[in-house]
């Protein structure tokens, strides 16, 4: 059997060949991509990274974390301090929606740090949930 060998000339010609097609493909992506854009709402996220504070034992004069990371962002996603957040901020959503909107993490390899994440779509209600979260859980703290 012989082989054919395949050139740069050839696919230059198979590109020119298809030339309209390719177009027409590529411009149909671009409006569907741009079209897309323009329907959706867009989504704003804010993200709060909170550093649990330490308590010093006067005696051992060690450093205590007030609680665990872990305990502070279970604590800010219960549903009693969501619920709160929704009541005072007079958000639309039920618990469940919400839920899926803010996410409280602690944050891998360390022992005091927590991240806060919103996510809406109206950028002055995703930064004041933010916020209230994070004054929440630094209210506990000061008790």
């Amino acid at each position: 059997m012989e082989e054919q060998e395949v050139t740069l000339r050839d696919y230059i010609k198979l590109i020119k060949k298809r030339k309209k097609i390719i177009l027409l493909v590529f411009f149909i992506g671009v409006a569907a991509t741009a079209v897309i854009s323009f329907i959706l709402p867009p989504v704003y996220r804010v993200t709060a990274t909170i550093k649990i504070g330490k308590i010093v034992d006067l005696s051992t004069f060690e450093k205590d974390p007030i609680e665990s990371a872990v305990a502070a962002s279970e604590r800010l996603e219960g549903s009693q301090i969501l619920s709160e957040t929704i009541e005072d901020l007079k958000l639309p959503f039920t618990l469940k929606e919400f839920r899926k909107k803010v996410s409280v993490e602690p944050i891998r390899d360390t022992k005091d740090l927590i991240q806060i994440r919103v996510e809406t779509n109206d950028r002055r209600q995703t930064l004041d949930t933010a916020d209230y979260l994070a004054n929440k859980l630094l209210e506990r703290h000061k008790q």
